[in-house]
């Protein structure tokens, strides 16, 4: 009985290894997908996809992400996971559609706006920015770190009026750092 339990382990060992092992430089990770499509639950194919998003393997965990969504559909979730893993592989223009594509599945996700504000602050792309927190505050005029994100929009784009004002806005709606930066504003 002994020997079937050694046997077990050593084959559960391989297969965990050749599972979640990246792929060979140039080579796709074809391992990693056919886990993620095996007759696994959803909840466990997500897993596993987290699984090698936190163990840093962002090319393996983006083709489980994109089996995920081929197989389950549209999901915010996984598509904001997916834009960060592209953006940990500096695919930049990749990781900014999916936080676009999260935002319209998902209008009210603070983190893929603030994230699809960085992408596109790095190309300078100012009036883009401005317009998607126009929006988003549209529909969450309450929400104290859009108006500093986008204060810091303003501030980027040479608008110091429209800077202040949304800093101010921020202050009162409780961001402490607001703050300090309608201070540093007013003595410019």
């Amino acid at each position: 009985m002994r020997w079937l339990l050694v046997v077990c382990l050593g084959v559960f060992g391989y297969l965990a290894f050749t599972i979640i092992r990246p792929p060979p430089a140039g080579e796709p990770a074809v391992a990693t997908a056919a886990a993620v499509s095996s007759s696994a639950s959803v909840e466990d194919r997500r897993q596993a996809a987290y699984d090698l998003h936190r163990a840093l393997k962002w090319p393996q965990a983006i083709t489980a992400y994109d089996v995920l969504l081929r197989e389950g559909g549209e999901e915010a979730q996984i598509r904001f996971w997916r834009g960060m893993a592209q953006w940990k592989s500096a695919h930049f223009d990749e990781a900014l559609r999916d936080f676009q594509r999260v935002i319209e599945l998902d209008p009210a996700n603070l983190e893929a706006h603030r994230n699809a504000d960085r992408l596109l602050a790095r190309q300078k792309r100012w009036d883009e920015i401005l317009a998607m927190w126009d929006r988003y505050i549209a529909r969450e005029p309450r929400d104290a770190e859009a108006y500093f994100e986008r204060g810091g929009t303003y501030f980027n784009k040479g608008e110091m009026a429209a800077a202040l004002a949304d800093a101010e806005k921020a202050c009162k709606l409780g961001k402490v750092q607001a703050c300090t930066m309608v201070e540093r504003l007013k003595n410019r």
